[in-house]
């Protein structure tokens, strides 16, 4: 899933046990507030949801996470920057989302766009480390 500063994104992903099926976008709202993609909440028979909310301010860039699942979720996350006149892209923090609350990360930095996959549930004992 491919997010850009102002965007929030809802993905409904099928859970099966510790196995997370191929999540789908139920909601795209852009920069503007306008909804430009909007399907049922529980698409695909998935009843899980998970909402992500990328904003920017003059102190930096804030991902906010909602996990609506019935476990905590982890996630590989990657950025694109401008360094210099170039475009950068690579690998950066991501933290595991419990079920049911919200958490947040921040970049002082400017971000073009964040990539996030790999989208598994966490099992209980494993740490619970940004990384």
């Amino acid at each position: 899933m491919i997010i850009y500063p102002g965007e929030t994104i809802t993905i409904a992903m099928p859970l099966d046990g510790n196995t997370v099926g191929t999540p789908h976008a139920t909601s795209v709202v852009d920069r503007d507030g306008e909804t430009v993609w909007n399907l049922p909440e529980h698409a695909n028979g998935a009843v899980e949801t998970m909402r992500f909310e990328f904003q920017n301010s003059e102190l930096g860039y804030t991902l906010t996470m909602t996990n609506g699942a019935d476990a905590t979720i982890k996630y590989d996350a990657f950025m694109q920057i401008v360094e210099g006149e170039e475009l950068k892209f690579g690998p950066t923090s991501s933290c595991p989302v419990n079920a049911h609350i919200s958490v947040f990360e921040f970049w002082p930095h400017p971000i073009v766009m964040l990539l996030l996959s790999g989208f598994r549930v966490l099992p209980e004992n494993d740490s619970m480390v940004c990384s």
